[in-house]
């Protein structure tokens, strides 16, 4: 009985979430020793509302395609570069709201975006699918061209022919 409790009790809390993910930039200014703590803080946000990790990506500093603003104690400072980082994980609709503010608030993050998503890691999924097909268009074009280009074994052996000169 005990196992079929827990068994029941997972596919329920399955049914009540959903799977998210965090991209998110952090100001540059931002002193490297501290990025992982910075880090640190906005996966315990989540995880203390409930959420449970499945991936992540630390921030990593990269130049953005344009300037983005950040205004702080009445000022408008502007940056031309951010770490970027991502968290993957499962969490109760009901708590997004807290997670989203919790980021809005933070004086480290510049900009940050929630999507719903899947659990696969869809990158790797894509990847072999277009492999896949990148065969399939080989192979087509391959039965194609045999196709398209019929063999003349009377044409061949003339050529054949004219080309070998006889070695006396």
């Amino acid at each position: 009985m005990a196992i079929k409790k827990t068994v029941t009790a997972q596919v329920g809390q399955a049914e009540r979430t959903q799977v998210y993910e965090i991209g998110f930039h952090l100001i540059p200014s931002l002193p490297e020793e501290k990025l992982a703590g910075e880090f640190a803080t906005i996966k315990d946000m989540i995880e203390k509302n409930g959420g449970m990790f499945i991936s992540d990506d630390f921030p990593k500093l990269i130049p953005l395609a344009y300037e983005m603003t950040k205004i702080a104690e009445a000022r408008h400072d502007k940056y031309n570069k951010a770490y970027f980082g991502w968290i993957k994980f499962d969490l109760d609709p009901a708590m997004i709201k807290n997670v989203k503010e919790a980021l809005g608030a933070s004086p480290m993050v510049l900009r940050y975006l929630i999507i719903k998503t899947v659990r696969e890691n869809t990158l790797i999924s894509n990847m072999l699918k277009i492999r896949e097909k990148s065969a399939e268009i080989a192979a087509d074009k391959k039965i194609e061209t045999a196709e398209a280009l019929p063999v003349n074994e009377a044409e061949i052996d003339k050529q054949i022919d004219s080309l070998v000169t006889e070695i006396k």
